[in-house]
C-alpha cells in the first residue's frame, strides 16, 4: 500500500512540476522596447527596479548598448537585447571591429546583465542604404564569430525587419519574400539564423494599417474578417494576417522551422486632432491583446497555440521624439511610472491606471482542416462565410510609413498620416496584408495629412517646373528642434552636407529651415524619389517649385 501511495505521490509531483514549468514558460515572453528620447525619463536604476518589482515584464530591447542601462539591469534576471547601430554595420564586417564591439559592449556587463541577443541594425532592408544592406549578413556572421570567440556563444545575433521584406502579402497564403532580396539577402540570413539557432525578428504594426473601415480588424475586435480562399481561413485580426504572411514566406523556401520574435509592435494612446486612431481605448485594446498572446497559447491560424517572444513599443512616453503628438505617446507608462492604461502587466496588488478600453478576443472556430483559427465568422442566409473587402479607393489617401534607426541606434518613426482619417497608412499591404490604392501627395495641404499647419515658405522665388519633377523641402512652421533633428539624421546617413557648412554653396541664407530643406531634398534624391522619403516625421513636403537659389542647386 505504501509503495502504491508513494508512486501516486511521485506521479502527482511530476504532474505538478510539468504544469508549473509549462506555466512558467508561458508567462515569460513579454518585453518592451526601452527608448530614451525624453528629458524627463527616470534613471535606468529606477527603471530596472520598477520592472523587476512592480511588473511582469521580464525582457527589454534597447536601440543601442547604453552602458548606464546595462549596468542598471545587472542581477535583475531581466533579459536584455542590445543593438549595433546601422552606421556601424559595414565596420562590423571586419573581425577586429567586431571583436572590439564585443569587448566594449558585452564583456563588461555579461553575465551579470542577462544579455540574450544582439540585433545588427534596425529595419535595414527598408532603409534602402546599399552599404548597410549588402553588409548586413556578413556583419551578423562576423559579430557571431566574435561573440563565440569571446566565450559568449549563447548570445544570439539577429536583425529586425518591417513587413517590407514580404510582397504579395494579401492573402497571407500568397505571401512571398520580396524578389531581389529573397535569394541575395534573406535566404543567406535565414540559413545563418538556422545554424545559430537565432530567431527571425519582425516588426508587425497594424497601427500603420489602420483605417476607419478596418478599425476593428486592426484592434482585435469582433469583425467580419478577411477570407483567404486558399487556406479557407477567415482572418479576424490584422496581426494574425501579418504573422501568417511572414510564416508563409518562410515556409515557401523551407525555413519555417526558425522561430519568429516580435521585435516591435504597439499603438499610440494620444495624437493630434486628425490622428483619429490614437486613443487610450485603442492602445489598450491592441496592446492588451498583444500582451495576452505573449503569455497565452493563442497563436495564429497557421501557427496555432504558438507563443511569440514579444516586445511592445514602448516602455515610456518620450517627449523628445520628433514628429506629431502620436510619436510621443507610444508608452505603456508615463515617466513617473504611472500606467497610461492597464493591459495586465502589473504584479498583483500594484496600482494600475483605469484607462478605458476593452481587451477583446474573437471567438475561436475551426477551419476546414480542423485547425483552430481566431475567427468570428458571420454567415449569410445560405450558410456561407461572409467577408469584407477592405480595399480603399483613392479618396482615402495613403502614404508610406516606416521607422528608421540612425547611426546611433535610436529609432525615429517616420510616417505620413492618411488624409482626414488619422494614423498613417502607407503601403498598408506591407504591414497588414490589406491591399490599398496609393496616391501621391503633391502639396503641403495634403502631404502628410497636416492640413493648414504653418505657412509655406521658400528660400527664394523659385522656378516652376514641368513634368513630374519634385523637390523635398521642410514645412513652414516646423520647430527648430525638428529641423535640427532632420539635419542630424540626414547627415548621419552618408548624405553630403558640406554645401550647408560655412563657405558652402547653400550656407546662405544661414537658417535652419534653409539648411534642413537642402539636406532633406538630398536625402529624397539619394534614397529614391518616393514620397515617403520626404516625410521626416511629417515635417517635409513635396513641391513642384524649384527651391534652388543663387549657386545653391537643389537636385
Amino acid at each position: 500500500m505504501s509503495t502504491t501511495r508513494s508512486k501516486t505521490t511521485l506521479l502527482l509531483l511530476l504532474l505538478f512540476a510539468t504544469v508549473f514549468l509549462h506555466l512558467a514558460a508561458t508567462t515569460s515572453a513579454i518585453g518592451v522596447n526601452y527608448g530614451t528620447l525624453g528629458d524627463n525619463l527616470p534613471p535606468p536604476a529606477k527603471v530596472a527596479e520598477f520592472l523587476q518589482t512592480k511588473t511582469t515584464i521580464d525582457r527589454i530591447k534597447l536601440f543601442d548598448a547604453n552602458p548606464e542601462i546595462l549596468r542598471a539591469f545587472a542581477n535583475t534576471n531581466i533579459s536584455v537585447t542590445v543593438t549595433v547601430g546601422n552606421g556601424d554595420i559595414p565596420g562590423i564586417v571586419q573581425a577586429s571591429t567586431a571583436q572590439k564591439w564585443v569587448a566594449d559592449n558585452i564583456a563588461p556587463y555579461y553575465p551579470e546583465t542577462k544579455i540574450i541577443r544582439v540585433t545588427v541594425g534596425n529595419e535595414i532592408l527598408k532603409s534602402a542604404v546599399k552599404d548597410w544592406i549588402v553588409n548586413l549578413v556578413p556583419a551578423m556572421k562576423s559579430l557571431h564569430k566574435a561573440l563565440v570567440n569571446a566565450g559568449f556563444k549563447d548570445i544570439q545575433v539577429s536583425t529586425p525587419h518591417t513587413l517590407s521584406l514580404v510582397e504579395h502579402s494579401e492573402p497571407p497564403s500568397a505571401a512571398r519574400f520580396r524578389v531581389g532580396y529573397d535569394k541575395q539577402i534573406i535566404v543567406p540570413m535565414l540559413q545563418f539564423l538556422r545554424e545559430t539557432k537565432s530567431p527571425l525578428m519582425i516588426n508587425p504594426y497594424p497601427y500603420f494599417g489602420w483605417a476607419p473601415s478596418i478599425s476593428d480588424y486592426a484592434l482585435f475586435k469582433p469583425n467580419k474578417g478577411i477570407y483567404d480562399e486558399t487556406t479557407k481561413i477567415t482572418y479576424m485580426s490584422m496581426f494574425d494576417a501579418i504573422m501568417d504572411a511572414v510564416y508563409t514566406s518562410m515556409k515557401a523556401i523551407d525555413y519555417d522551422d526558425i522561430e519568429i520574435v516580435i521585435a516591435e509592435t504597439g499603438w499610440s494612446s494620444a495624437g493630434d486632432p486628425e490622428e483619429a486612431a490614437c486613443s487610450v481605448e485603442n492602445a489598450k485594446a491592441f496592446n492588451g491583446n498583444v500582451a495576452r498572446r505573449a503569455t497565452e497559447s493563442i497563436g495564429t491560424p497557421l501557427m496555432p497555440k504558438k507563443i511569440f517572444e514579444t516586445y511592445i513599443f514602448a516602455l515610456f512616453n518620450e517627449n523628445l521624439k520628433p514628429g506629431s503628438t502620436s510619436e510621443k505617446n507610444f508608452g505603456l507608462f508615463k515617466p513617473d511610472f504611472t500606467p497610461v492604461y492597464d493591459i495586465g502587466i502589473m504584479k498583483t496588488g500594484q496600482q494600475q491606471d483605469s484607462g478605458e478600453g476593452n481587451m477583446t478576443e474573437t471567438n475561436e472556430n475551426k477551419d476546414v482542416s480542423g485547425n483552430t483559427t481566431q475567427t468570428n465568422e458571420n454567415k449569410d442566409v445560405k450558410g456561407n462565410n461572409t467577408q469584407t473587402n477592405e480595399n480603399k479607393d483613392v479618396t482615402e489617401k495613403k502614404t508610406q510609413t516606416h521607422e528608421n534607426t540612425d547611426v546611433t541606434g535610436n529609432t525615429t518613426r517616420t510616417k505620413e498620416n492618411k488624409e482626414n482619417t488619422g494614423v498613417s497608412v502607407t503601403r498598408a499591404h506591407e504591414y497588414t496584408g490589406v491591399s490599398v490604392n496609393q496616391t501621391k501627395e503633391d502639396t503641403p495641404s495634403s502631404g502628410g495629412g497636416r492640413q493648414g499647419r504653418g505657412r509655406r515658405s521658400t528660400p527664394g522665388t523659385g522656378t516652376p517646373t514641368t513634368g513630374d519633377k519634385k523637390w523635398c523641402v521642410a514645412k513652414g512652421g516646423t520647430s527648430n528642434q525638428a529641423l535640427q533633428a532632420n539635419i542630424d539624421y540626414v547627415c548621419s546617413q552618408g548624405v553630403d552636407c558640406k554645401p550647408i557648412q560655412a563657405g558652402g554653396a547653400c550656407y546662405d541664407p544661414n537658417n535652419l529651415w534653409s539648411h534642413a530643406s537642402f539636406v532633406m531634398n538630398s536625402y529624397y534624391n539619394n534614397y529614391g524619389r518616393h514620397d515617403s522619403n520626404c516625410d521626416f516625421s511629417q515635417s517635409g513636403y513635396l513641391t513642384t517649385t524649384n527651391p534652388s537659389h543663387g549657386n545653391c542647386n537643389f537636385m
